[in-house]
């Protein structure tokens, strides 16, 4: 029969030769095609709705990076295959749980495929932030018996450790004859990032003095 004379009804209620459907649950489509004479046939298709991928990623949308710190595990589940891109500072990007350790800032997607083969997206943004720049006053050398000194660094608001350290004061009478690390421990409380610095203060004995009788 001629073909510009068939026409095709299905029972969405939709004709063509072709139709597109979006269906929530599994079904059978009919379809009757006729022709110029006014003869119809049917036929049957069955649609099996699957469930669908439901990849994610554990953790919040954006998480931060301290540069030069060890990286961070990221975990996606949902799925039975992910993968991951882009491939730059991650350790693997075919596996649920790879190591990000990005340079700069960058937006990870993974692609969850279920075992139907239906996939869904998922994606995290690793900020990565510098450590900060600390910037400690030079120490020099003190005599056992000289008073305490300060100690000053900067960034402020960090804080200072070793030997004969009270706070922000070094005591060389405390500390003692001999080399001492002082160090100074600074973290931004913006980006959680911390950076130290050490320095080495020499305490010097005092002179033994004998006196004749």
């Amino acid at each position: 029969f001629p073909s510009h004379d068939t026409h095709y009804v299905w029972s969405t209620g939709q004709s063509g030769a072709n139709i597109t459907t979006n269906p929530t649950t599994s079904g059978l489509y009919v379809v009757t095609g006729f022709n110029a004479y006014g003869c119809s046939r049917t036929d049957t298709v069955f649609v099996t709705v699957t469930n669908g991928s439901s990849v994610q990623i554990n953790g919040s949308d954006s998480l931060n990076l301290c540069s030069g710190n060890a990286g961070i595990a990221l975990q996606a589940n949902g799925s039975v295959s992910y993968s991951w891109f882009p491939s730059s500072g991650l350790s693997a990007t075919n596996i649920p749980n790879p190591i990000a350790q990005p340079g700069v800032t960058t937006t990870y997607k993974v692609i969850g495929t279920n075992s139907n083969g239906c996939t869904s997206t998922d994606s995290v943004t690793i900020v990565v932030n510098a450590a900060p720049t600390i910037a400690f006053a030079p120490l020099n050398g003190l005599c056992l018996n000289t008073a305490s000194i300060s100690l000053s660094a900067t960034p402020s608001g960090g804080t200072f450790s070793g030997a004969g350290v009270n706070g922000n004061v070094f005591n060389p009478n405390l500390a003692g004859v001999g080399n001492h690390t002082i160090t100074y421990t600074y973290t931004n409380p913006l980006s959680g990032c911390s950076s130290s610095m050490n320095q080495v203060i020499e305490v010097f004995p005092l002179p033994v003095i004998v006196t004749g009788k």
